[in-house]
């Protein structure tokens, strides 16, 4: 609005319509103004023999951007925010307070990745821009390691599952800045599947924990679990099967959709289509360092490496162990001085009824297998998440599959409306720059 308050001086349409030549560059519609505005008026602060430069807040000249990086960069905020990556991630764990149904199907499989499938989307508008590009791919990359770092020092199951989540976005926006929109919106369908299993399993496993501890925080912490997998040998089964497929284990459907992020991380570098074009016209083209892709391709690999390691430890501190931890939880011999005694009941003066009649200083019932409303599903996601021509259906065939049409074929459909002219560009072409 400050940009368009000092080209234009209105806000509304008709100044803006008026005064819309003010905002691009003279001779040239492809390149818009970008802040800082041109000016001059700031000077360089001195406090002492400290100097701070300030000049470049207001140079003489405005900085000027390509039409497109404009639009795609504005895109990404959007984007960023909706699917958790870095600055942008926080609300997400947080979300995961809510029921595990509600976690497997809008917090892992569908709402956070609308953001990965509007780029794929719009992906013959991000193309145009190789700078946005890198900057979808380390944003991708960065949220990959940084979230993984923070997955390895959780207990809470389900706070460990949501940082995997904005880990695994991590890895699909790196995808897609490299400009593999197939590989980054496979590894959606399949991170679907087995992130959707994972939160139901997890949730199995709390229905159990809650037999005998009815404190939420305490029934999720994965250090009063251990040894589940003798009591819950349904749930057990289809969770390490959909850890497998989330850390990449061979012939997994995470196998396929991680690696081939990877692979395309390493090998892809993002490539303006009009380079020559706009280099006649004697306008600057950005072209990518040349250890981005090594970068990127390194950072994957300790993501995925952080990856294998904190979904096992889950694993082994949920279902593994000499015992089953839980037997302690609530005997007054395993409480502290400070909570024995009223303070005990104190804490559950919000419970129900029910709770207050138990008899915590003896061990309560084993835990058990949940029910077939819980686990039939389970085994049909752990089922699609170790088979990938479930999700990637004619993945080895001659024809496409479909999930490729969708990111390819956008450029071959996409029209171009220009004078109230719509104009198909042929497959493989992109929006021409003029």
């Amino acid at each position: 609005m400050f940009l368009l308050v000092y080209y234009t001086g209105a806000l509304d349409w008709t100044g803006i319509a008026n005064g819309a030549g003010n905002l691009v560059s003279p001779g040239d519609a492809a390149q818009v103004h970008l802040w800082p505005i041109g000016g001059g008026q700031f000077q360089d602060a001195n406090f002492g023999g400290l100097r701070i430069p300030l000049s470049w807040l207001q140079p003489k000249t405005a900085m000027t951007m390509s039409g497109a990086t404009a639009v795609s960069i504005a895109l990404f905020l959007g984007c960023t925010g909706k699917s958790a990556q870095l600055p942008l991630y926080v609300w997400l764990p947080d979300a995961m307070a809510g029921p595990t149904p509600v976690s497997a199907l809008i917090h892992a499989a569908t709402m956070v990745t609308a953001g990965v499938y509007l780029i794929c989307r719009l992906s013959f508008v991000f193309v145009l821009s190789p700078p946005v590009m890198m900057i979808i791919a380390f944003t991708g990359a960065l949220t990959a390691l940084y979230a993984a770092c923070i997955a390895l020092v959780q207990n809470d199951i389900k706070k460990v599952l949501a940082y995997s989540t904005v880990s695994q976005l991590g890895f699909m926006f790196m995808g897609v800045g490299v400009g593999a929109f197939t590989a980054g919106f496979f590894h959606v369908f399949t991170h679907a599947f087995f992130k959707a299993c994972l939160f139901l399993g997890a949730g199995s496993v709390i229905h159990s924990m809650h037999a005998r501890i009815h404190d939420d925080d305490r029934a999720q912490d994965m250090r009063n679990m251990g040894d589940l997998r003798r009591y819950m040998p349904l749930t057990f089964g289809t969770f390490v099967a959909s850890t497998l497929a989330i850390i990449g284990f061979p012939l997994t459907s995470g196998f396929f959709s991680k690696d081939e992020i990877l692979t395309h991380a390493l090998i892809n570098t993002p490539v303006n289509p009009y380079a020559d074009k706009l280099a006649a016209r004697h306008i600057e083209v950005w072209a990518p360092p040349a250890w981005m892709g090594w970068m990127l391709w390194g950072m994957g690999i300790l993501a995925a490496t952080l990856t294998a390691f904190y979904m096992c430890r889950a694993v082994f501190m949920t279902f593994y162990g000499e015992k089953f931890r839980g037997w302690m939880i609530g005997r007054p011999s395993q409480l502290p001085k400070s909570l024995k005694g009223g303070a005990h009941a104190h804490d559950h003066d919000d419970d129900d009824d029910h709770h207050h009649e138990e008899d915590l200083s003896q061990p309560g019932p084993p835990p058990h297998e949940s029910p077939r409303a819980i686990t039939i599903p389970l085994l049909i996601l752990a089922t699609c998440a170790n088979r990938r021509r479930v999700v990637q259906p004619g993945h080895d065939q001659d024809v496409q599959p479909p999930l490729r049409l969708l990111a390819d074929g956008s450029l071959a459909r996409a029209g171009v409306r220009r004078g109230g002219e719509g104009r198909e560009i042929p497959r493989g072409a992109h929006a021409p720059v003029t």
